[in-house]
């Protein structure tokens, strides 16, 4: 309803102040259908506000590859060319109005276990607002993070480790005290983290359930275009390229399509947009009443559920229908698992209800909530996939470092040791102005003798508000961390650090010590510092 509304307040306005604007011209001289409202100008009411989180595909890894020509493309950047920004254009082409705006936070290698962390600890750049609408575009790096050896590490399917992480995504976004974001999955996964082809659609079929159960939306690209791919698996302009390489036409791995599967995502996801809005604006009142309708006796929450007689339809008896479906419950259904049954999963659902907090309705009032006190994610943050820009952010806070540097290499950015194992460095963060009860780290992990036993130590201190010139006293365990692992490829993984009941307080110091134990190198992608109510929730 939020989304509607906003859309049609935009629109109104827009057509009332812009539309007799002369149309713009694009760098290209192609024809651009709206002009823009000034961000300063406060009498707009807010856009649609559409947050798209992903890895590499939806950040634009090899967007730039055109089948149909090779000229102009060096003016296009990654995230420039990927189908988020495609999708504004789109939708507000069609609209002839600025009605979206689409904000990203794609970062390669990352998959909906970083996303849960990005979102539960706000680390998406401050500039951004509360969505009206959340994307979740990991599809790809979800399948790739869950490979059938991973998964069986575990003692998990594949179909089952997707299960998990994705509803613990879609239950911590809609665990939210502002109305939750309309939550969308964005389903581009075609192929060829596996070959089998059956394997491929365990995704599909997890968010399609899931979607269903929890009353989320998803779109599946892959489905829409997978008779097209098979037809010709060598075709490039739906499927990623380089499939068959070379002249022997060696099967290959790539997960990364061109510019033309940007282009069909983004007009994918912006026509069932459309239709979504088109449908429910052309609906009458009164099949639009039955959500805001309330039951007529709450004693046994007997109502009319909007029936009219109208068209020769039978009034009813007593104005009201025994034994119907109740009203829609305003919480989250209990976690869909082996242990729900039919028996308990209404009382589930109501204790539950009992137990919701109050929500701000109005999403314009709401703000992204910040648990943490320090963070960094590397390549999310303006400006942080630049060596000097990310020195810069940890300085303030770096009391000692023995041979760690940001270093780029490979488009990626991090903080890594220089000098073997030994090296070491401390963060502090003095006189906290929020506790502290978690610190979580983003590490790139990768394969080959160059990560060969790859180890870092992490330990954690505090000390009491006006205790600074006493020795600081260690917080829980210490722990190790990998940076190794026997994919073919380097992905980024989120490992949570509990310091327990004695955390660090408020007004203390915080002291933190990151010290390479094994191999030659790791790489820190990012780090959170934060404080967590319900820490396991």
């Amino acid at each position: 309803f939020s989304v509607r509304t906003r859309t049609r307040r935009r629109y109104v306005y827009y057509q009332q102040h812009k539309a007799s604007s002369q149309r713009k011209q694009t760098a290209a001289g192609d024809e651009q259908r709206y002009e823009r409202i000034d961000d300063r100008d406060k009498n707009a009411p807010p856009p649609v506000n559409i947050l798209v989180m992903g890895g590499s595909v939806a950040m634009g890894v090899l967007c730039k590859d055109n089948p149909v020509t090779t000229e102009g493309l060096a003016r296009y950047a990654r995230r420039g060319c990927a189908w988020p920004l495609r999708l504004e254009m789109f939708v507000n082409n069609v609209l002839r109005a600025d009605v979206i705006r689409t904000q990203t936070v794609t970062l390669g290698g990352t998959n909906t276990e970083s996303g849960i962390s990005i979102w539960k600890y706000g680390l998406q750049p401050e500039e951004y607002p509360h969505p009206d609408v959340l994307i979740n575009a990991y599809s790809t790096n979800d399948v790739h993070v869950n490979s059938i050896k991973a998964a069986e590490g575990r003692n998990q399917t594949i179909h089952e480790a997707v299960f998990e992480m994705t509803q613990k995504f879609i239950r911590t976004v809609l665990k939210s005290d502002c109305k939750p974001p309309l939550l969308l999955y964005f389903d581009d996964y075609i192929g060829n983290e596996q070959n089998e082809i059956l394997e491929t659609t365990k995704l599909s079929q997890s968010i399609h359930l899931l979607s269903q159960y929890y009353d989320t939306w998803s779109i599946s690209f892959a489905n829409a275009v997978r008779d097209l791919v098979f037809r010709g698996t060598d075709e490039e302009f739906f499927s990623p390229h380089g499939w068959f390489e070379g002249p022997e036409k060696k099967w290959t791995r790539q997960i990364h399509p061109g510019m033309s599967a940007h282009f069909a995502f983004a007009i994918v996801v912006g026509f069932n947009f459309l239709s979504v809005a088109t449908t429910f604006c052309s609906l009458h009142t009164s099949q639009l009443r039955v959500d805001g309708a309330q039951p007529t006796d709450a004693s046994n929450e007997e109502w009319d559920y909007g029936y009219r007689d109208i068209n020769g339809l039978p009034r009813l008896r007593n104005g009201r229908v025994p034994h119907g479906p109740r009203p829609k419950i305003d919480a989250l259904p209990p976690p869909l698992d082996a242990d729900l049954t039919l028996e308990t999963v209404t009382q589930r659902w109501q204790d539950a209800a009992s137990k919701q907090p109050q929500r701000i309705d109005n999403n314009s009032d709401c703000v992204v909530k910040r648990p943490c006190v320090f963070s960094f994610v590397s390549g999310l943050e303006r400006d942080l996939n630049k060596p000097k820009v990310l020195l810069d952010k940890l300085k303030p806070y770096l009391t000692n470092n023995m041979g760690w540097d940001a270093v780029d290499d490979h488009g990626k950015n991090g903080f890594v040791p220089t000098k073997g194992i030994g090296s070491k460095f401390t963060l502090e963060l003095k006189q906290l102005k929020e506790p502290v009860n978690i610190l979580t780290l983003m590490v790139m992990t990768s394969y080959g003798a160059k990560w060969e036993s790859s180890n870092i130590r992490v330990e954690a201190f505090s000390r009491k508000e006006g205790e600074g010139d006493k020795e600081y006293e260690k917080l829980g365990n210490s722990v190790e961390i990998s940076g190794e692992h026997s994919k073919q490829t380097s992905e980024i993984y989120v490992h949570e650090m509990q310091l327990g009941a004695a955390a660090a307080a408020v007004g203390g110091d915080l002291k933190v010590d990151v010290e390479l134990i094994g191999g030659s190198t790791f790489k820190l992608m990012g780090m959170a510092f934060c404080h967590l109510k319900q820490i396991n929730a």
